[in-house]
C-alpha cells in the first residue's frame, strides 16, 4: 500500500476571485468533474466542510476524487485470481485526496493537500478551479523550514541525474553494453549518511548558504537544470523527504495514520503559522 503525505502550499486568488467564489467552484466540482483530456485525468470534489477554529481561523476542508482513464483494464479477485470485472477506456477508478484551505484574508492563505505515493493533485485542482471560475487561483509550494529540518538526523541524500555519467557509460561500452535511448535514462547517486558524512556535510553547508536568500538563490542547481536533489531526514519516528529541483523546491511530511489525516493536517498548519510568525 502506498504511503500518504501532506504537502503545504500558499494560494492566492486573483482577477476577482474571492473566498465565496472558490466555495462555488468546489461545489460545482461536486456535480461536474473536470477532465484533462491531454493527460487523461479527472478530478471532482467529494465533500466540502466549513470550520472556524480559534487557533487557525477559517477553514474549508474535505476530499476530492482523482483518477486516470483511457486504458482497458481487468480487475481480479486477489484471493482467487479470477477476473471480476473490466474497467473500460471511458471509466476511471477514483482515489480520495484530503484538502484543507485556510484563509488569512479573503484572497489568500495556506492550502494543504494529500499525496498518495508519488501522486499529488495540486496542478489538477488548480486547473479545475481556473477552468470553472471567472478569476484565477495560483498555488505555490511552501518549503518547510530547511534550516530547521537540516538540524535533524539525515538518513540519505540522493542526486538524480537525467543522463548516464561519462565514466559509467565507458564502463558499459567496455562490457559491450550499448544503451540506445540514452535520453530516457536517469542515474541516481545515493549517499547513505553513515558512509558519506563528509560529502553530506558539504552538501548541507551549500544548501544552507543558498537558503540565506531564498528569493534570489537557484536553490536546486547542482550541475544542470534537470537534476534533482532529494534529502531524507528522520523526524521522530517518521521520515521527511525534501525534493530540490533547479529553481524549484518541494517538501512534504509523511502521514502517520491516514484515519487521522485531518488532525495531522491541522498540526502541520499550526507549524507553518508558527514558522511564519517567527520570521516576522
Amino acid at each position: 500500500m502506498p504511503r500518504n503525505f501532506l504537502a503545504p502550499y500558499k494560494f492566492i486568488l486573483k482577477e476577482g476571485l474571492e473566498k465565496n467564489g472558490l466555495i462555488k467552484c468546489l461545489n460545482y466540482l461536486k456535480e461536474n468533474p473536470y477532465k484533462d483530456q491531454t493527460e487523461q485525468t479527472i478530478i471532482k470534489c467529494r465533500e466540502i466542510k466549513y470550520q472556524t477554529l480559534n487557533i487557525v481561523g477559517n477553514l474549508i476542508v474535505g476530499k476530492t476524487e482523482y483518477g486516470k482513464y483511457g486504458s482497458f483494464l481487468d480487475v481480479i479477485d486477489v484471493l482467487s485470481g479470477e477476473k471480476t470485472k473490466e474497467i473500460k477506456e471511458n471509466e476511471s477508478p477514483l482515489d480520495q485526496y484530503y484538502y484543507l484551505f485556510n484563509f488569512s484574508t479573503d484572497t489568500e492563505g495556506i492550502l494543504i493537500l494529500q499525496r498518495i505515493g508519488n501522486i499529488g493533485i495540486r496542478r489538477m485542482l488548480e486547473r479545475a478551479i481556473n477552468s470553472y471560475s471567472d478569476g484565477k487561483i495560483i498555488i505555490q509550494p511552501i518549503f518547510l523550514g530547511i534550516k530547521k529540518i537540516l538540524k535533524e538526523e539525515i538518513v540519505e541524500i540522493k542526486i538524480e541525474i537525467p543522463r548516464i555519467p561519462k565514466l559509467v557509460d565507458e564502463k558499459l561500452l567496455n562490457k559491450k553494453v550499448v544503451i540506445q535511448d540514452k535520453e530516457s535514462i536517469t542515474t541516481t547517486i545515493s549517499l547513505k549518511a553513515k558512509k558519506n558524512k563528509k560529502i553530506i556535510s558539504n552538501i548541507v553547508t551549500w544548501i544552507k548558504k543558498n537558503f540565506e536568500n531564498v528569493e534570489e538563490a537557484n536553490i536546486g542547481y547542482i550541475f544542470d537544470e534537470k537534476e534533482i536533489l532529494k534529502i531524507t531526514v528522520r523526524m521522530g519516528r517518521s521520515r521527511r523527504t525534501i525534493n530540490i529541483p533547479a529553481k524549484k523546491f518541494r517538501s512534504w511530511i509523511e502521514v502517520k495514520n491516514v484515519n487521522s489525516i485531518s488532525e495531522e493536517a491541522l498540526d502541520l498548519l499550526k507549524y507553518i503559522k508558527e514558522e511564519e510568525t517567527s520570521h516576522v
